[in-house]
């Protein structure tokens, strides 16, 4: 095995043994998709943009502060204002299970922010 092989091996090995501790953890809130979504509203603002087309209104789901930040201002530079604003926490707790007694209750991860953007026509720099 050439010497490239085997760091390549260790890495793996690494990436797989931290994925695991996040998949153990009751949060498990390594969020894999948030560059993908981040990179589909961009590619969506341009193509508005392009077209000079724009919705009246958008509704977005957020898993982040961070995420729903970058988005908002993006969307504000192409004339849209927030229309309305829901903020969760994050977490809903499932049902507890008799196996799970004396655990924490099972969490699932939702979004955190709701948003309902609307374009206000005077309001764009574009």
């Amino acid at each position: 095995m050439s010497a490239v092989g085997g760091a390549l091996s260790v890495a793996a090995i690494v990436l797989v043994l931290l994925l695991g501790g996040f998949l153990m953890m009751n949060q498990a809130s390594l969020d894999v998709a948030g560059p993908l979504r981040d990179w589909l509203w961009r590619r969506d603002a341009r193509r508005m943009q392009a077209r000079n087309a724009f919705p009246a209104s958008l509704t977005r789901s957020y898993w982040s502060r961070g995420e729903y930040e970058r988005d908002s201002e993006r969307l504000r530079s192409l004339g849209y204002v927030v229309a309305s604003e829901n903020q969760s926490t994050g977490y809903v707790e499932l049902p507890d299970v008799e196996w799970r007694r004396g655990q924490q209750p099972p969490r699932r991860r939702i979004p955190s922010f709701h948003i309902i953007y609307e374009r206000r026509t005077g309001d764009a720099t574009v």
